[in-house]
């Protein structure tokens, strides 16, 4: 993830796990340190889908994304974000990534949070990422999913009803 650490483990990545990983690293870093939607595309192949499963966010195909990465997603990201990772684990055409995903609802969050105006509280969220690339006759296909576990629409669910609640 962008800004930890390279775990030992890491040495004993094939040629190809290591380039997903490494690309993997340069999208995340183009999404949250350079905050350019132009770059982090150009990590994704052509035809290649976001879905923040919780709330049906993201997009498909390069329009789509650009018009997500450009308007919902990079400039609705408060300043204060951070990644704690948890694990990751690299296969030979996949990516999983899990870690805390923290930010003090200061501003719009659309692609995460839809409908909900800030509340100016803190929030911490399970997150499980997930990049894939499947060789198939016409090339490569490349998915990114993102908050993808029960416990991170639970999480979600419950922001919500204490948004919407004033707690």
């Amino acid at each position: 993830m962008a800004g930890s650490k390279k775990k030992s483990a890491d040495t004993d990545l094939t040629p190809a796990q290591e380039r997903l990983s490494q690309l993997w690293e340069e999208h995340v870093r183009y999404e949250f340190s350079t905050r350019n939607a132009d770059d982090t595309l150009a990590t994704m192949v052509e035809d290649a889908y976001v879905n923040h499963i919780p709330v049906l966010t993201g997009g498909s195909g390069q329009d789509e994304l650009r018009e997500f990465y450009s308007k919902r997603f990079i400039p609705q990201m408060p300043p204060d974000t951070e990644m704690t990772p948890v694990s990751r684990t690299i296969g030979e055409d996949q990516i999983v990534d899990e870690m805390v995903f923290k930010f003090t609802h200061t501003i719009p969050m659309d692609w995460i949070l839809p409908g909900i105006p800030p509340t100016g509280k803190r929030v911490e969220v399970p997150l499980s990422r997930n990049r894939s690339s499947q060789r198939r006759q016409t090339g490569s296909r490349a998915h990114l999913l993102g908050p993808g576990e029960r416990a991170c629409a639970d999480r979600i669910a419950r922001s919500r009803q204490a948004a919407c609640s004033g707690r």
